[in-house]
């Protein structure tokens, strides 16, 4: 799972480091991590008409599984060169809320929009 970037930041002191700047580290949330997965923008040429379009991709559940597991993409790549993300995951103190995952109910009235 990628992680997304954020505006809030933890100041800490690195004993290693002989500056006496302390280092930034982005802090970001784990609901805005499973958002950022959940919606992908891809970039299609329309069958019909050629023309380039964008279209909103998301992922739901349609089971819940028994365990989850979420692994985070820390490497990132920086003109080619391999680094690692220093962001601190938090999490809330509170259960996780993932029922806006839920894969929605197909409603069979509702018209699909586009030409076709």
């Amino acid at each position: 799972m990628p992680i997304p970037k954020s505006n809030e930041f933890k100041e800490e002191e690195d004993p290693s480091q002989l500056s006496k700047e302390p280092k930034k580290i982005p802090l970001v949330k784990i609901e805005s991590c499973i958002d950022n997965f959940q919606t992908e923008f891809v970039s299609l040429n329309c069958p019909k008409c050629k023309a380039p379009s964008t279209f909103e991709k998301k992922i739901y559940f349609k089971t819940w599984p028994k365990y989850m597991l979420v692994v985070m993409s820390r490497i990132l790549l920086d003109d080619w060169v391999p680094k690692k993300d220093i962001s601190e995951i938090v999490f809330g103190s509170e259960t996780l809320d993932l029922s806006r995952f839920k894969l929605p109910q197909f409603d069979a009235s509702k018209k699909i929009e586009g030409n076709f």
